[in-house]
């Protein structure tokens, strides 16, 4: 806030030996915090514009980093080297570079094998594919003449007797059923489509979905059609004679089977499956899917993967089972991933199994990390939440080669499967990192504070600039003991937020006061505490330097020694949710006082001593005296200011609307 044009706060009043606040104390300010994300761990630094417009809030909310280009942090930020995957399968690209085939794919129709990238299988490419008839195509063989035949679809009209085929599709056998899909535009009579036993005229065979069997107005129609006989084709009759009528955009509507899953990690281990009746699903009766869903009993990949972990790994997978399925699996019994409708278990090579219980775990729609340590644990988190308090140890190896089967009883999957990226490494300090990613793509609710997809993320305060030139910044590297500024996606009101459990910030160096001094902060206590600005000198963790929040009441003590101590009792009321502006002024002749919004304590006590302050939000290393609440700013100077006092609580009060 300017009170002159173009000066702020500390142009105006010069000298404070440190100051910190969301907003510019002084002019060619370039940041005023670091902040780091939970979700995937990463740090920025923010203007004071940026914490006002929302565009720190935006960046703490965002993490769009494709899972197989998360880099390691490099002093808070991801510039580091790519963390390397064993193995990663899915429909869609997992790496931004990553360009090649995500799936080959076998139809229905006539068996015909072809390769997809995943743009080709989202923009419908694929399932245009797997719905083409290229085994003579909309061929005619002694019907009704008709034109525009072509692999896209054809127009035809009928105006005698006799009727049209389609296409010879392939030589089906009695019980296929085989879906179609066309517009028809009926100017008479009720035409019908069958399956055709020949395709001259004297032959046909199929029951359909149609009532009665017959069309009888004009529109877009899908039709299932069960064969009852063996066929060759498709087939339009007239149904009444005579008719007339125009058929376009005929389609086979078939089925699509996943032959190779590919790895996208770069290792080449591709999941393949040559056996049609094991091939896992993709698009259904001309359908896409959107996940490998199960085709028989044994849907599954039998060959590709070659991963025998013996340590640490780390995996992350999204599926949605119906009933037992194998994730992951071994040439027999063991080893083995499987998910059971209440458990998921973990099997070594040598059979040691260990299980992890809870009601619907194991055919819940959901995104899972399953990460072992170097220490042996397991862990596994549904959708960002850890499924059980403690881990469980599983120590031996793995020696995974199949995806979604084991092949001892050729297990496979139940259900649907989305994607499995393999990590021969501990990645818990990424994980979030890999969930936010994942979870976003799919539309899956992960806890709040670290979910991208619902903008519910924390953002915390790593460092808090020091405004004042002197460079002592307000520094918390450990990431469990930093205040909050983005509250599950919200910036927080007031300020920085401390929670009284233990998070605080530390001075790059010890702030000594010897002489006169004034001390101006503004913010709102959640709770009655003790907290402040200090340090625990010469050693002693029984008696600190602080200003203290008790009771509601606000205490100021200095340690000079190991039992002497001052001290100044203000006498005032802070209250808790009430947001306030609080001044400690010492002068030259050590006397000191205080004043509240505005209001100041009558009488001034003599309290002498160096006061040093090196941390913000704790006293000393008491973990448990820690500031519960918001603070807005907090602006310290090794001179007396009393003769600026109102002009400077009228600054601050006018930025934050206090009193």
């Amino acid at each position: 806030m300017l009170n002159r044009v173009g000066q702020r706060l500390l142009q105006l009043f010069e000298g404070a030996s440190a100051a910190y606040s969301l907003r510019d104390l002084a002019s060619n300010i370039a940041s005023v915090v670091r902040v780091r994300r939970a979700s995937d761990n990463s740090e920025k630094d923010f203007s004071a514009a940026d914490v006002s417009s929302g565009a720190m809030t935006q960046w703490v909310n965002a993490q769009v980093v494709p899972p197989l280009d998360v880099r390691e942090l490099v002093d808070g930020e991801r510039t580091g080297a790519l963390i390397p995957a064993a193995a990663a399968y899915s429909l869609r690209n997992l790496s931004a570079s990553y360009t090649g085939d995500v799936v080959d794919v076998r139809r229905s129709s006539d068996n015909a094998e072809d390769s997809f990238t995943a743009a080709e299988v989202a923009d419908g490419t694929l399932t245009d594919w797997v719905n083409t008839d290229t085994n003579g195509v909309f061929t005619n063989t002694g019907f009704e003449s008709f034109s525009g035949a072509s692999a896209s679809g054809f127009t035809a009209s009928n105006t005698s007797s006799t009727g049209f085929a389609v296409s010879d599709i392939r030589d089906g056998v009695s019980g296929d059923i085989v879906k179609v899909s066309f517009d028809i535009a009926v100017t008479s009579g009720s035409p019908s489509v069958s399956l055709r036993e020949v395709l001259d005229g004297t032959g046909s065979s199929s029951s359909s979905d149609l009532s009665g069997g017959s069309i009888t107005s004009s529109g877009s129609y899908t039709v299932t059609l069960t064969a009852n006989k063996n066929y060759v084709g498709v087939g339009f009759t007239e149904g009444d004679t005579p008719s007339e009528f125009t058929v376009s955009n005929f389609k086979i509507l078939a089925d699509g089977f996943v032959t190779q899953w590919y790895d996208q990690s770069g290792n080449a281990n591709h999941a393949t499956q040559a056996d049609a009746a094991s091939q896992p699903k993709i698009v259904d009766a001309g359908s896409y899917l959107g996940y490998l869903t199960k085709n028989s009993s044994e849907s599954g990949f039998n060959a590709g993967l070659n991963e025998i972990f013996t340590g640490e790994f780390s995996l992350f997978y999204r599926t949605d089972f119906s009933a037992t399925s194998v994730v992951l699996g071994g040439n027999g019994t063991t080893p083995r991933l499987r998910h059971l409708a209440n458990q998921i278990e973990l099997v070594n090579d040598s059979g040691t199994e260990i299980n992890f219980d809870q009601t619907g775990i194991g055919n819940a729609d959901a995104l899972y990390s399953l990460i072992r340590d170097s220490s042996n644990n397991v862990n596994i988190h549904k959708s960002g939440v850890l499924v059980q308090d403690s881990p469980i140890t599983l120590s031996g190896s793995l020696s995974f080669t199949h995806v979604a089967m084991r092949t001892s009883d050729r297990d496979g999957i139940e259900g649907n499967f989305y994607e499995l990226i393999i990590y021969n490494s501990d990645q818990s300090d990424n994980r979030t990192a890999i969930e936010a990613n994942i979870g976003e793509t799919y539309g899956i609710d992960l806890p709040s504070g670290v979910d991208t997809g619902y903008d519910q993320v924390d953002g915390f305060v790593e460092t808090w600039y020091d405004q004042s030139g002197n460079g002592n910044d307000a520094v918390q590297e450990t990431a469990g003991s930093q205040p909050k500024i983005v509250d599950a996606g919200v910036l927080v009101s007031g300020g920085i937020l401390s929670d009284g459990a233990g998070t605080f910030l530390e001075l790059d160096s010890v702030l000594s006061i010897t002489d006169e001094f004034d001390i101006f902060f503004t913010g709102t206590a959640t709770a009655s505490n003790w907290t402040g600005l200090q340090r625990t000198p010469y050693g002693f963790s029984t008696n600190s330097d602080y200003p203290r929040f008790n009771d509601d009441s606000f205490r100021y003590r200095i340690a000079s020694t190991e039992s002497a101590t001052a001290n100044y009792n203000s006498g005032f009321t802070i209250g808790t949710g009430t947001p306030f502006l609080y001044n400690f002024n010492r002068d030259a002749s050590d006397s000191v006082g205080a004043q509240i919004n505005g209001t100041a304590q009558t009488n001034r006590v003599a309290l002498s001593g160096t006061h040093q302050i090196s941390q913000l939000f704790r006293r000393g290393a008491n973990t448990t005296q820690v500031w519960d609440g918001t603070m807005s700013e907090m602006i310290f100077y090794n001179s007396d200011q009393l003769a600026n006092r109102a002009a400077i609580e009228t600054n601050i009060n006018n930025q934050y609307d206090i009193y």
